[in-house]
């Protein structure tokens, strides 16, 4: 499975790249904006993406409109509360910081199925809440 990760968190990043891959993820690692724009131009299309809402002093909301309208399943990964996400992605899964690598995969295995009902907001601790 191919997967986007949008996070400038450089050390975060390392770590949740080679868990991934140990679990057979593809990871294309995006540390900005122009990066994950620059990935999705060039013809790279991924079967999901994990985005972090605040991403080098900007949001995160454009990304996710251009794979919105593409039809890529992704979820926010933040310490962003859920107020500061635009109702338009109010529906999408907001994993909280900190979490868990099971809470991670939990994310990952709920967007991969394509299921679109209500998606819970995740702790990041394995949890759920409304």
């Amino acid at each position: 499975m191919k997967l986007l990760l949008v996070e400038d968190n450089h050390d975060l990043a390392e770590v949740l790249s080679e868990a991934l891959k140990l679990e057979k993820y593809d990871v294309v690692h995006a540390a900005n904006l122009k990066s994950a724009f620059l990935a999705l131009d060039d013809g790279y299309r991924p079967d999901g993406a994990m985005l972090d809402v605040n991403v080098d002093g900007s949001t995160v909301f454009g990304v996710a409109d251009h794979l919105d309208a593409a039809g890529i399943p992704f979820f926010f990964a933040s310490a962003a509360p859920r107020e500061e996400i635009p109702y338009r992605f109010a529906a999408r899964l907001l994993l909280g910081k900190p979490y868990t690598l099971e809470g991670l995969f939990d994310a990952l295995r709920h967007i991969l199925r394509g299921i679109m009902s209500e998606r819970p907001q995740h702790d990041g601790r394995g949890g759920t809440s409304s």
